[in-house]
This record gives structure tokens, C-alpha cells and sequence, in this order.
């Protein structure tokens, strides 16, 4: 979470834990900010990222 903790800090209400970021309520937060995360964790995920990894969105 420390690469994106400037984007966190503008996203809006969510917590964390352990890597994961939790949104109760999406109309809360920047959808646009949101947005710029997943790209990023995509991306790093599909480069190679690191083997412990693992992508999940719910909805």
C-alpha cells in the first residue's frame, strides 16, 4: 500500500489491512483516483509483480 499512499490519501472514506483496501461505499470515494490504483496494481501484477500476489475485485 506504501506505493500508492499519495492516491490513498485523496481517495475518500476506505481502510486497509494487510494489502487490501476495503470501500463501503463507492459513491464516497474518487472513482477517477480509484481508477489510477487498479491500473497501477494491474499492470505491476501483469509485469511480473511478485509471486505472493493475487488481484481480487469484488463488487
Amino acid at each position: 500500500m506504501d506505493a500508492h499512499a499519495q492516491a490513498l490519501g485523496a481517495l475518500g472514506p476506505h481502510t486497509t489491512g494487510v494489502g487490501c483496501l476495503y470501500i463501503k461505499d463507492l459513491d464516497q470515494v474518487d472513482l477517477d483516483v480509484l481508477r489510477g490504483i487498479l491500473e497501477r496494481s494491474r499492470a505491476w501484477v501483469e509485469s511480473g509483480g511478485d509471486a505472493r500476489m493475487h488481484l481480487t475485485i469484488t463488487s
